[in-house]
């Protein structure tokens, strides 16, 4: 299978972040920046794969634990469905 090339989505757009909590996509967030993972959450080697920092538009504030790519989804994707599509609109 051929490896998908990661795209950041830029600082500012308007995105879907997946709750870790019930799996639901919940709006009203921007991307405000990138993180380079070098290592994972036990500070054991990682992938090397970025994560999104996220701004909640409403107060500004930015989350504190960034989200994988997988994690973020563009607001205003056509056809996205929530319900069903996985939302990966980052990887080409």
């Amino acid at each position: 299978m051929p490896q998908r090339r990661f795209t950041p989505i830029p600082e500012g757009t308007k995105v879907r972040v997946r709750s870790r909590f019930e799996g639901t996509w919940a709006g009203g967030f921007e991307i405000a920046g990138l993180d380079d993972v070098l290592e994972d959450e036990a500070g054991a080697p990682g992938s090397g794969t970025p994560r999104y920092r996220v701004r909640r538009i409403t107060d500004r504030r930015v989350l504190p634990i960034p989200f994988d790519p997988d994690e973020v989804v563009l607001h205003e994707h056509p056809g996205f469905d929530a319900q069903f599509w996985p939302g990966l609109p980052h990887f080409s």
